[in-house]
């Protein structure tokens, strides 16, 4: 089987002649309605159409596969728009396009061949909020000063740091003891400091085999499976201090009986050793 190009990402200031181009060029879908491209173009011609990263895609031979409500706005609207550009989607994702629910960075990825696409997409968006909080928070009220990411964002991201990829292999912790974004997440932050001990880490939270009682490891990976037996579930921002306090202990080489949460004040993440 020949291999497919990977996907590419643009953000593009669209014309109406270069929409009208590519409307020309679309795959089989469903009839342009009409009133809809009234409404979207008015919106367009006021300034109350904001760019929100829903993305237009084309398929692998560079059909028009999603966005041709939008783009014949621009050419009712007779302005050009920026939209973010995605190409070399293959065409049988088309069925996953406009279902009916808010498509996500997940569904973005994943229509574009991400592999683990869905966790990815979670991952990028703890990432951003990481980066942004300067390593505090991957949400909640940590990061209460920071602006949501849009899809371009991620995906600028991701251009960014391509190597949160690789850290796929962490899913299989997801699998194990639930939330496999925030053990992608995990993983990437601590294989950028010691890649080895991320892996072993990572593949000793999934199976628990010969740890001892007083690893770190041993004692979150209890934690979770009894708070997750109880349906009790602990916070993420609390999951995510507690793996990082065991990925510190484990850094050291120093065993304990106790893996708590420090008192007082917002729940910052701690720096990572």
């Amino acid at each position: 089987m020949k291999k497919s190009r990977p996907a590419s990402f643009e953000v593009v200031n669209v014309t109406p002649e270069t929409a009208a181009k590519w409307l020309a060029n679309r795959a089989p879908n469903r009839s342009v309605r009409q009133r809809r491209v009234r409404m979207i173009a008015n919106d367009m011609r006021n300034g109350k159409y904001q760019f929100n990263g829903q993305p237009i895609i084309f398929d692998t031979n560079e059909k028009l596969l999603d966005g041709q409500h939008r783009l014949a706005a621009v050419v009712e609207a007779k302005i050009p728009v920026k939209f973010l550009i995605v190409r070399q989607v293959i065409t049988e994702a088309f069925e996953t396009i406009d279902s009916g629910a808010t498509r996500t960075m997940g569904d973005v990825l994943g229509m574009s061949g991400e592999e683990n696409g869905a966790a990815l997409g979670a991952a990028l968006k703890l990432l951003w909020y990481y980066r942004n909080s300067k390593g505090k928070s991957i949400g909640g009220k940590g990061s209460a000063q920071v602006q949501n990411p849009t899809h371009e964002d991620l995906i600028e991201l991701l251009e960014k740091e391509p190597g949160i990829r690789a850290s796929g292999r962490a899913v299989k912790v997801g699998r194990a003891l639930g939330t496999p974004s925030l053990w992608v997440f995990c993983h990437y932050i601590f294989s950028k400091i010691d890649p080895t001990l991320a892996d072993l880490f990572t593949d000793s939270l999934a199976d628990g085999v010969n740890l001892k009682t007083t690893d770190p490891v041993y004692l979150l990976r209890e934690q979770i499976i009894k708070a997750n037996a109880s349906r009790r579930r602990m916070p993420r921002d609390e999951v995510a201090y507690k793996i990082f306090r065991a990925w510190n202990l484990s850094r050291e080489g120093t065993p304990t009986s106790r893996l708590q949460i420090a008192k007082g004040g917002d729940l910052e993440l701690p720096r990572v050793a």
